[in-house]
């Protein structure tokens, strides 16, 4: 685009920065780590108390697909054993 078509971006700054105020444009400078406050005991009790919850959640879907795997296994192990009773049973008989 030529240069004589493109809006007059200075202008708009110099109008931006004559309606700001010193104090505004130099609060919105300060880093925000400047204003961290340490949490309070309410929010470390819930922070542990989440932790806790996550921990139980996740024991007990670990939990759970333990039994299940050793469920498998099982069924596994007596449709085996079952063949073998048969495959035994025909070789007799």
């Amino acid at each position: 685009m030529p240069r004589h078509r493109q809006h007059d971006r200075t202008a708009l700054r110099r109008l931006i920065a004559m309606a700001e105020s010193s104090s505004a444009f130099f609060q919105k400078l300060r880093p925000k780590f400047l204003d961290w406050e340490p949490p309070t005991e309410e929010e470390k009790a819930l922070e542990v108390k989440a932790r806790r919850d996550a921990k139980a959640a996740e024991l007990q879907k670990v939990t759970a697909l333990a039994q299940a795997r050793e469920a498998e296994r099982a069924a596994l192990r007596k449709r085996r054993s079952e063949a073998k009773a048969r495959a035994k049973k025909m070789a007799r008989g």
